[in-house]
């Protein structure tokens, strides 16, 4: 389970490794929900030295959309949990 408390400190911290965006729409950003497949034209992947400093869960990877963070699993690209505004 991801420790929101955790990462939000992690990214407060490492503030020099991304720069705070706007949310996305309000019509994209309901299709980002656990469950879901990530959508390649709101996502982009995070710089490497922040995620090298966020928890590392096996089969799973860090992803951007707007200002929210997005754990998704590799195999299928599926959303497996949404941080909300984690970059504002």
């Amino acid at each position: 389970m991801v420790n929101y408390y955790q990462v939000k400190t992690l990214l407060q911290a490492s503030k020099r490794d991304w720069s705070p965006t706007a949310a996305l729409p309000a019509d994209i950003r309901q299709n980002l929900r656990r469950g879901r497949t990530l959508p390649a034209q709101q996502s982009r992947r995070l710089n490497p030295r922040l995620v090298r400093q966020l928890p590392r869960y096996d089969g799973y990877q860090w992803w951007r959309a707007g200002s929210d963070l997005l754990l998704v699993r590799t195999s299928n690209r599926m959303i497996f949990d949404v941080l909300i505004d984690a970059f504002q």
